[in-house]
C-alpha cells in the first residue's frame, strides 16, 4: 500500500495509511498552519505558512506548545503549530464533515496528541465518514502574555492561533475530501471555551457549522484573565527588565527555561477559584465586544453544552499538578474536614475588595452551601467545599451561557453527565461521583491511552449513546438518534437536558437552585461572582436577563419546566 499524498494549497503532504481493526485510515501528522512563532516571530500573530516545494513527510506527531511549568508529561517546543489530521482511507463520493479538536489544559499546558488514538478515532469517527482534525496553539505565556501599555502586545495570541488554524481547515477542506460548510468544533475544558470563543468572534464564526463544549464557558474567571496584563508586567520583572525596555522586548530575548523558572517564582495560579494566570481576556479585537453581547450578535449555531455531575472533584479530591494546589484537600485533612473549613473557603473567595458587604455576602454563602442536607459530616463538607468551587469555575458560566444562547435564538443540546465507573476513583477517595473530563473519556482517547480493563457493559452504553449522538450532531447538528430524542433548550423549557447515565433521561432541574442563587446574590451585591468582575444592577440585567431567568427557575422549581 503507497503512502498516501494530499495537495493542500501550500504544498503537498504524504502521510501513512492503515486498517484499524477492518477501517481504513489516513493520519496526516505534524502539518504546519503557520510559521514557527519563534525568533522575531516569538510574541507575534501567526503568519500563514509559505508554500513548500518538495512533499513534506507528516509522519510524527508534533511537540506539545510550551507549558506554564515544567516538567510536563509531554515533550514540547516553541515550534508548536502544527495539526494533526485523520481521514476515511476510502473517499467517499460526499464531501466529509470535518470534526475540529482544540484540546483543553486551562489554557496553560496540553497537546494535540489528546485526539490522537487511532484505534478510537477509527471506530467512532473515522468509520462514519467523519474527518478529524487536532490543533495546537500556543499555551501561557507565550500564547496569552499582554501588555497594558503596549498595543503590539494585545495577548489571546493562542486565539489567534487557533483562528489561523481554523481558516487553515476550512481553506483546505475540498482538498481533504471535506465539506468546508460542515466544520464542527469540538474541546473539553480549556478546549469548551475555545469552541465557544471561536463561535463568537467574528474572525471565525462563519465557518463554523456546529459546536461541541463539554465542561467549559467562557463566563467564568479562569477563561477571562484580565489580570494577565499585571502578570505579565510582574513577570518581566522578575525576568530582569531595564528601563526602557517593553515587557514584549524582555519576553522575546529570554531563555524558554527562564520563562518556566520566573513563572514559577511569581507563582502559576491564584488562590481563588481562578487558577489561570496567562490565559485570554478581553482584547477589543478577537473579542470587539462582551461576551453576552457577542452571543446575542453571533451567527445562531447548532451547540452541544454541558457538565458533569461535580466538575471540581478533579482538582480538590483526585489533584493532578502542582497547580492545583491551592484547591486540594490534602488526605491528611480529610477526616476532620468541617463546617470551619467551607467558612475559611467562602472568606477566601468573598472579599472587601469585591463586596462592600462582605460580612453579609460571606453569610449568604455559607448559609447556602451548609444548607444542602441534614447530615453533615466530613463528606458532606467535601462535597460542599467542592460543589462551591464548581458553581464558579463551570456549572453557573455554563447554565448562564445556555440561558443567553437560549435566548438569542441559538439551538443549545444541553446535558449533565451522571455516569461513573467506580473502578476508575483510588480506593481511598472518600466521594465518587461524575467529574471533569469523564464524559469526554468515552468520546475520544488520547494517543496511548485506551478504555481501562475494568471496561464493562454499562460503560459501553454510555460510550455507544455519546458516540452516536455527537456523530449525528456533527452530520446534521441534531444530537438526536433513532433510538433517543434529544429535544433542544426553548424558551419555555430553557433548562431541560438529557441526563446521561446508562439509561439516559430528559431532565429539567439543571442545578436550578444554584443558579437562582447566584442571580439573586450577583444582582443584589451588583458583583458577577463567576467571573470576578463588578457590574451593576442595570448593566447585570442587560448583560444577563436576570429577572427573566429568576422567573423562569420559578416555574423549574414548580415543576413546569
Amino acid at each position: 500500500m503507497s503512502d498516501p499524498v494530499i495537495e493542500l494549497d501550500v504544498g503537498k503532504i504524504r502521510g501513512k495509511s492503515q486498517v484499524v481493526d477492518g477501517v481504513g485510515i489516513e493520519s496526516y501528522l505534524k502539518v504546519p498552519f503557520a510559521e514557527p512563532p519563534v525568533g522575531g516571530l516569538r510574541l507575534e500573530k501567526p503568519v500563514p505558512k509559505s508554500p513548500w516545494s518538495e512533499t513534506l513527510d507528516c509522519l510524527e506527531f508534533p511537540k506539545s506548545a510550551i507549558p506554564l511549568v515544567a516538567p510536563i508529561l509531554f515533550p514540547f517546543s516553541e515550534d508548536c503549530l502544527y495539526l494533526n489530521i485523520f481521514r476515511p482511507a476510502e473517499a467517499s463520493a460526499e464531501p466529509c464533515p470535518i470534526l475540529f479538536m482544540v484540546h483543553g489544559g486551562g489554557f496553560e499546558f496540553g497537546t494535540g496528541m489528546r485526539y490522537g488514538n487511532l484505534e478510537e478515532n477509527a471506530k467512532k469517527f473515522i468509520s462514519t465518514g467523519i474527518i478529524m482534525v487536532a490543533i495546537q496553539y500556543r499555551l501561557a505565556v507565550l500564547g496569552f502574555a499582554s501588555d497594558a501599555s503596549d498595543p503590539s502586545l494585545n495577548g489571546n495570541l493562542g486565539l489567534f492561533d487557533q483562528a489561523e488554524a481554523l481558516n487553515f481547515v476550512h481553506r483546505n477542506a475540498n482538498a481533504l475530501n471535506g465539506d468546508p460548510n460542515k466544520i464542527t468544533v469540538y474541546g473539553c475544558s480549556a478546549g469548551g471555551v475555545s469552541t465557544s470563543y471561536l463561535m463568537l468572534s467574528p474572525l471565525t464564526c462563519d465557518k463554523i457549522f456546529a459546536g461541541i463544549s463539554l465542561s467549559g464557558s467562557g463566563l467564568t474567571a479562569w477563561a477571562n484573565c484580565e489580570l494577565v496584563k499585571e502578570k505579565t508586567a510582574e513577570l518581566a520583572k522578575e525576568l530582569g527588565m531595564k528601563e526602557g525596555e517593553t515587557a514584549k522586548s524582555v519576553l522575546k530575548r529570554a531563555k524558554v527555561e527562564d520563562i518556566i523558572k520566573a513563572t514559577r517564582r511569581i507563582g502559576e495560579t491564584y488562590d481563588n477559584q481562578n487558577f489561570t494566570i496567562f490565559g485570554p481576556h478581553l482584547d477589543g479585537e478577537f473579542f470587539p465586544k462582551d461576551l453576552p453581547e457577542l452571543i446575542a450578535e453571533a451567527p445562531k449555531k447548532p451547540y452541544i453544552m454541558g457538565c458533569t455531575h461535580l466538575e471540581s472533584l478533579l482538582w480538590t479530591l483526585l489533584s493532578i499538578s502542582d497547580i492545583s494546589n491551592t484547591m486540594a484537600i490534602p488526605p491528611q485533612k480529610q477526616p476532620n474536614f468541617g463546617r470551619s473549613d467551607l467558612v475559611a473557603l467562602v472568606d477566601k473567595l468573598v472579599k472587601p475588595d469585591m463586596v462592600k458587604q462582605t460580612s453579609e455576602a460571606r453569610e449568604e454563602f455559607v448559609n447556602f452551601y451548609d444548607n444542602q442536607s441534614d447530615k453533615k459530616d466530613n463528606i458532606y463538607y467535601m462535597y460542599q467545599y467542592t460543589q462551591l468551587y464548581a458553581d464558579l469555575q463551570f456549572n453557573i458560566p455554563i447554565l448562564l451561557e445556555i440561558w443567553l444562547k437560549n435566548l438569542a435564538g441559538w439551538d443549545v443540546f444541553a446535558y449533565q453527565n451522571d455516569y461513573i465507573n467506580e473502578k476508575v476513583f483510588p480506593d481511598k477517595c472518600p466521594i465518587k461521583v461524575s467529574y471533569h473530563g469523564l464524559d469526554q473519556r468515552y468520546l475520544i482517547q488520547g494517543h496511548g491511552f485506551s478504555q481501562p480493563e475494568f471496561f464493562d457493559d454499562n460503560d459501553r452504553k454510555v460510550e455507544k449513546f455519546l458516540v452516536d449522538s455527537v456523530v449525528n450532531f456533527i452530520k446534521t447538528g441534531n444530537p438526536s438518534t433513532p433510538t433517543f430524542d434529544w429535544p433542544k433548550t426553548t424558551v419555555e423549557s430553557p433548562f431541560q437536558h438529557i441526563r446521561i447515565t446508562e439509561n439516559p433521561t430528559l431532565q429539567h432541574d439543571f442545578f436550578a437552585n444554584n443558579l437562582k442563587f447566584y442571580g439573586d446574590l450577583m444582582t443584589k451585591y451588583e458583583y458577577d461572582f463567576p467571573r470576578m468582575i463588578r457590574m451593576s444592577t442595570e448593566e447585570m440585567e442587560k448583560q444577563y436577563h436576570v429577572k427573566k431567568l429568576i422567573q423562569a427557575l420559578k416555574s423549574v422549581k414548580k415543576g413546569k419546566l
